[in-house]
């Protein structure tokens, strides 16, 4: 089934330029000088940039977190990162479709797009999902963003899975999920008359019976925890013991599920055809899925496009599903450690607040901006709470193999 593309004036989107970066020796390390060594004397505050030596680089300058770069977004470059973010949630929904509607005939591997041993070799793709059509597979995202030294904004991880998100989000999400079930509702609709002698007159009906089951649909919230899901009107919270599956059709009780909202891992969603073992998911949900009697939000598999190698290739997918140039660029996996990244702040910060020991980027948070798109099928929503996080993903970028660390300020 192919995704649902955007209404038709997002034709535009082709327009903005793709902010290149530039290039960057590559360093097997870049350490900076323990603190109170001679050489690792900080500058005055106020002052626009901190020259501190690195390996290989004599005067390699970091910007301060207080450069005016390193500010939240403004209004102009917030219009761009929504573009940016529905646009890549779009190829995301284009592509998974394509691979898992039927990998075999995928117009991206036939095409040469992308590799087709990328795909079958990914420890992240889910042959047994193969054949399940969603309506919609990507309902929910977060996107990493930070800047890179020229100030400009660019995507260091897409979580497509199970992505954490805060409780304001909940409303949007509800609301694309019932729109999801009122797409699965009407397309069923539509392939059980396909043989009634009026198509037109069946359309219609189907149209009324999918307006009609949107307002009763029975929408669970699959978590190990609470979830501000399940505090949304219409919304229950419910264990894997309070479900059950027969003659593919998942029942809550005595009640028919429509779209189970899950946020526990693929491996631990069905134990059929997974981990046998799981206590957290429902054994034949998958097969559920498959037949159209369940949405599965977010799909099962969605975790192939989290993969590092296929990830590097969003800017293909990008131009070959959606023909756009790509608004926000990807972050270098093969330039990431090497590439001076700013620390996304709303106020100033001097050098006397900076952490003085050392500290991997492997595993040290980075300031950056996380933002949440809700896709319905025909809108893409991006939300954000205007707040800086530290505790962006970096599980997209390629770790380096240098027994030195390559050391951060921020």
């Amino acid at each position: 089934m192919s995704p649902r593309r955007p209404p038709a004036d997002r034709t535009d989107v082709g327009s903005y330029p793709t902010a290149e970066l530039p290039t960057v020796a590559r360093l097997p390390t870049a350490v900076f000088p323990m603190a109170g060594h001679p050489t690792a004397a900080f500058p005055m505050a106020g002052h626009p940039t901190a020259a501190l030596p690195m390996a290989g680089h004599p005067t390699a300058a970091l910007p301060m977190a207080g450069h005016p770069k390193a500010a939240l977004p403004t209004a102009a470059e917030w219009k761009r990162l929504e573009r940016g973010v529905a646009q890549r949630v779009w190829a995301f929904e284009a592509f998974l479709a394509d691979v898992y509607d039927s990998t075999d005939d995928a117009r991206v591997l036939a095409d040469g797009v992308l590799p087709r041993r990328l795909v079958t070799a990914s420890e992240r793709f889910r042959r047994e999902a193969v054949g399940v059509a969603q309506p919609v597979r990507v309902v929910i995202a977060s996107v990493d963003v930070v800047r890179d030294e020229h100030g400009a904004f660019r995507v260091v991880a897409d979580d497509l899975s199970c992505p954490a998100w805060p409780a304001y989000v909940a409303p949007h999400l509800l609301r694309a999920l019932r729109a999801v079930t009122r797409a699965a509702t009407h397309d069923a609709d539509l392939a059980s008359s396909a043989t009634a002698p009026s198509r037109a007159n069946a359309g219609a009906t189907g149209s009324r019976a999918a307006a009609s089951h949107a307002t009763d649909s029975v929408v669970v919230a699959l978590a190990p925890g609470e979830s501000a899901l399940a505090r949304q009107p219409g919304v229950t919270a419910v264990a894997a013991r309070d479900l059950v599956c027969r003659n593919n059709v998942v029942y809550h009780r005595d009640r028919r599920v429509d779209v189970l909202y899950r946020a526990i891992a693929d491996d631990l969603l069905d134990p059929l055809h997974f981990q046998p073992d799981s206590v957290h998911g429902v054994s034949g949900v998958l097969n559920a899925a498959r037949t159209g009697s369940v949405v599965v939000a977010n799909a099962v598999g969605n975790g192939l496009g989290e993969d590092p190698v296929i990830h590097s290739f969003v800017p293909q997918f990008i131009e070959y599903y959606l023909g756009e140039s790509p608004i926000l660029p990807t972050v270098d996996p093969q330039s990431f450690h090497t590439t001076q990244l700013l620390p996304i702040t709303g106020h100033a910060q001097g050098f006397s607040d900076l952490p003085a020991g050392l500290s991997t980027v492997d595993n040290s948070p980075f300031g950056g901006l996380r933002l949440f798109a809700v896709n319905d099928g025909v809108d893409v929503t991006v939300l954000s709470d205007s707040a800086s996080t530290s505790e962006l993903s970096t599980s997209n970028i390629p770790q380096q193999s240098s027994t030195v660390d390559t050391t951060v300020l921020w």
